[in-house]
């Protein structure tokens, strides 16, 4: 069986535009319990609540993430999403690839508006 476009976006609904939220910075694929590879820049950001969109479900960020002052020189290659601010503890939903994640240490990282993108299919 598959699901609809009305399915994803209900289930991709309920979990983004109710659970506050948070993005974590990691060096490498951080696996499915999204604990593996993390950056040394521990923060999470918050991520905007907002619904998904029909077709697909798909969510797509509503606010620019912001990391000032990062604590190291690194190459962010995936985020996860969290329920918890953290900077440890609390549940995984989504991991993902980073586009042009490199970063210089006391310098700013940002995901901006729209470039962070979550679908089900």
């Amino acid at each position: 069986m598959s699901i609809s476009d009305y399915g994803e976006e209900l289930i991709l609904n309920s979990i983004f535009d109710t659970i506050p939220l948070w993005v974590k910075l990691h060096i490498g694929n951080p696996g499915e319990d999204c604990t593996a590879n993390p950056a040394v820049e521990t923060s999470r950001q918050s991520l905007t609540n907002a619904p998904a969109v029909n077709p697909g479900g798909t969510f797509t960020s509503v606010n620019d993430l912001v990391w000032v002052n990062v604590a190291a020189t690194e190459d962010y290659t995936f985020v996860s999403i969290w329920d918890t601010v953290g900077p440890a503890g609390g549940n995984p939903y989504w991991y993902g690839p980073v586009i042009n994640g490199s970063v210089v240490a006391g310098s700013t990282f940002t995901i901006s508006t729209g470039d962070l993108v979550v679908t089900l299919s």
